[in-house]
């Protein structure tokens, strides 16, 4: 791991003191959430670690924290992981977002809300 993406991920850690972020030293969960994409392509992939949002506000927190590091570390975001190709949704060495526990569905004066986690 790079000195930058270091960083990145203690940057990381203290703006996301109460949400999910998933190191690789957490073996089982790290792995179950890098081997569920549709490509094993993406699987292949290990990015240094794993963020897990639970509402917009943790989205918008882990945001404001890769700021500063985007022009130097790699991150992705999984959306539904259903990506054929490597680097879609997965990045090695770098942060994956995966928005599968933001879920909800809205509908309201014909407008429908449909939460980034939802299939």
């Amino acid at each position: 791991m790079t000195s930058k993406v270091a960083e990145a991920i203690s940057a990381l850690r203290e703006a996301l003191l109460h949400l999910r972020l998933i190191m690789p030293e957490a073996t089982e969960e790290y792995q179950a959430l890098n081997n569920s994409y549709l490509s094993g392509f993406e699987s292949d992939l290990c990015p240094a670690c794993i963020f897990l949002p639970k509402s917009k506000e943790g989205v918008a927190a882990f945001v404001r924290s890769i700021r500063p590091f985007v022009s130097k570390v790699k991150f992705a975001i999984r959306a539904a992981g259903q990506q054929p190709l490597p680097g879609c949704a997965n990045v090695q060495d770098g942060t994956t977002a995966d928005p599968r526990s933001l879920r909800g569905l809205h509908i309201e004066d014909k407008v429908v809300q449909i939460a980034a986690g939802e299939r």
